[in-house]
């Protein structure tokens, strides 16, 4: 706040300003300065907090996709076990015998781990045909009923087994 003094004007023959103290001068500046700085700190935190989260969700995501991935790799592995199965089940006798072998798959995924076993054991009239896949260091199971009737063995039932937890 600025303001002229008369006397020193009529002797100077100009105006002289004076400064009067102001708030800022009254010791009020301290207390801004430090408002600024907290604001500053909390607003750095939130960024801070806001950008981990999204890391969190963008990795959560990734892993997300990559076993969806995986996932529908082991279904097809498990069909093509279950097709397996079926063609062998048209030569099998009265009582097959128990028996476990490995289903060819494509070099692509072997490369990978991918691994199909199929293994049978059952009596004259049902047959199990248990159904593993591996791949990518996961395992899917499932598990097939055969029945015999009419001189042939029929799927009756197919099931996924639990996924391991």
């Amino acid at each position: 706040m600025i303001s002229t003094n008369d006397s020193l004007r009529r002797a100077t023959g100009r105006p002289v300003a004076i400064r009067v103290r102001g708030p800022r001068s009254a010791g009020l500046a301290p207390i801004r300065k430090a408002f600024a700085t907290v604001t500053a700190v909390v607003l750095l935190a939130l960024a801070a907090t806001t950008l981990a989260a999204l890391a969190a969700l963008f990795s959560a995501d990734y892993r997300r996709t990559r076993d969806a991935r995986t996932d529908a790799q082991l279904r097809q592995l498990l069909i093509a076990g279950a097709g397996d199965v079926s063609e062998k089940a048209r030569a099998w006798p009265e009582k097959p015998p128990e028996a476990r072998w490995d289903v060819a798959v494509p070099e692509s995924l072997a490369g990978n781990g991918a691994r199909v076993t199929n293994e049978v054991a059952g009596d004259n009239q049902t047959v199990e045909v248990h159904v593993t896949a591996d791949y990518l260091g996961r395992t899917a199971k499932q598990t097939l009923s055969y029945r015999r009737g009419n001189d042939r063995w029929t799927l009756t039932d197919a099931s996924l087994d639990p996924a391991p937890r």
